[in-house]
């Protein structure tokens, strides 16, 4: 018995008046964002499960974000967190009689 599987073709990507060709990655660079997209198909491969005694093929598309302002990423990310962490230590040096009520 012959085994034949269906091979899907490498992913072409389309975006606005983009395309590629199946191989070279596109660059999306949106203002709205704070980050630089970049989509790369991924080659076709097939796999065979003998368990199922059947062929598999996979396609896909990686997706690459790569941040374009970090200034934004520390004030938002990292400094707000870094104060939410000093002030719960000074909330260290309150005695309970302090905050204890009659």
């Amino acid at each position: 018995m012959e085994t034949t599987y269906l091979l899907l073709e490498t992913v072409w990507l389309y975006h606005s008046d983009l395309e590629n060709n199946g191989v070279e990655p596109i660059a999306i660079n949106r203002a709205r964002l704070p980050f630089e997209m970049i989509l790369s198909p991924k080659e076709s491969f097939a796999i065979y499960l003998a368990s199922y005694d059947t062929h598999y093929s996979f396609t896909g598309i990686q997706v690459q974000l790569i941040r374009n302002n970090r200034g934004k990423l520390f004030a938002g990310y990292y400094l707000l967190t870094g104060v939410f962490a000093m002030l719960s230590t000074l909330s260290f040096t309150i005695t309970p009689e302090q905050v204890f009520l009659d």
